[in-house]
């Protein structure tokens, strides 16, 4: 991602290669890559949007930058670091995004000292700012902060003692401090990590940021998508998926009555007692489809949802196209 952003601002790099660098598929497609292009020509024309990521399930370039900012400063510290990554380096992904999934399979005798070194890093950093700064600049030395928290997030995901969104949702506050009081940031995640349920990502945000933040969630009535096919539990391979019909009595069937191709809804400040807008409280039925389903059960993938609760608007669609998956072709290397 903050190789994506140079190219926006830079034009610096293959769009479509560091694209791939993100390591997800769900990304990985036409319509990201026409963003990015846009967004690339709009700053050349004077603009000044940036690209960035937030989440934290790939530590490997996370701990290359910590490593690139001792490199450049001190470098006479760099094998003390490398001492203190050992345990981790084995279990971090490559810039190809391979890497071993064994760490939770670590016995806790191995993760704990793991953790405790991973955690002495904070201090080991801190104590050499001044210098660090002096030598780089602010941005990069607080970047290096950053990346150890990326780091320290994952192995707290890992072994089970954290939780993935409250760790998107703090990485996401980290950029709005670094970016100043006026920026101002779209951020796109699924259905359920924007939302306001409790423990999902945009739950730490609403506490953080109240009514500055508008929290938009997506519905369709139905067409084609593109997901992971599941069978039973077990996962294949991508495929296209049809949806003909929304489910009986489910916040999509009421969007679909209004025979509209698409359309938002606000639901701040609506009354939900009138005998016209009573359905809209809820629960409903709503669909979640992520990076995966199972054709053969599709009222899995949906729950009982609030939507005036957990969303500020809904943008609603009612017939969708596949998107088109890129070829993957990461970078060969972090940078």
């Amino acid at each position: 991602a903050n190789r994506l952003d140079d190219y926006v601002r830079t034009g610096v790099g293959d769009a479509a290669e560091l694209l791939s660098g993100l390591y997800f598929w769900t990304w990985n497609t036409e319509s990201v890559l026409n963003m990015i292009e846009w967004m690339r020509d709009h700053d050349a024309g004077g603009g000044d949007l940036g690209f960035y990521g937030f989440d934290m399930q790939y530590p490997g370039m996370a701990v290359a930058n910590i490593e690139w900012l001792v490199e450049e400063v001190d470098p006479g510290a760099l094998d003390e670091l490398r001492q203190q990554l050992t345990c981790i380096g084995p279990f971090l992904n490559d810039a190809q995004g391979t890497f071993n999934r064994d760490y939770a399979a670590q016995p806790q005798t191995y993760r704990d000292p793991c953790r405790e070194s991973l955690e002495g890093m904070e201090q080991w950093l801190a104590d050499r700012e001044q210098v660090y700064v002096a030598g780089a600049s602010q941005a990069a030395f607080d970047r290096a902060v950053q990346s150890l928290r990326v780091v320290l997030q994952w192995e707290a995901v890992e072994s089970g003692l954290g939780r993935r969104d409250e760790a998107m949702a703090r990485n996401v506050q980290w950029l709005l401090d670094q970016l100043g009081p006026d920026a101002r940031i779209v951020l796109w995640a699924h259905n359920y990590h924007v939302s306001s349920i409790p423990e999902a990502m945009g739950s730490y945000l609403r506490q953080a940021y109240g009514d500055q933040m508008v929290v938009l969630g997506f519905a369709f009535g139905g067409g084609s998508f593109t997901a992971v096919t599941m069978n039973s539990g077990a996962f294949g391979g991508l495929d296209r998926h049809t949806l003909e019909r929304p489910l009986a009595g489910s916040y999509e069937e009421y969007f679909a009555s209004a025979g509209q191709p698409r359309f938002y809804l606000d639901l701040r400040g609506r009354a939900l007692d009138t005998e016209a807008s009573s359905w809209l409280a809820g629960p409903r039925t709503f669909r979640s489809i992520g990076c995966c389903f199972d054709p053969s059960q599709p009222s899995a993938f949906a729950y009982q949802a609030r939507l005036p609760v957990e969303f500020d608007g809904i943008i609603y669609v009612d017939r969708t196209t596949p998107t088109t998956v890129l070829h993957y072709k990461p970078p060969t290397a972090f940078r």
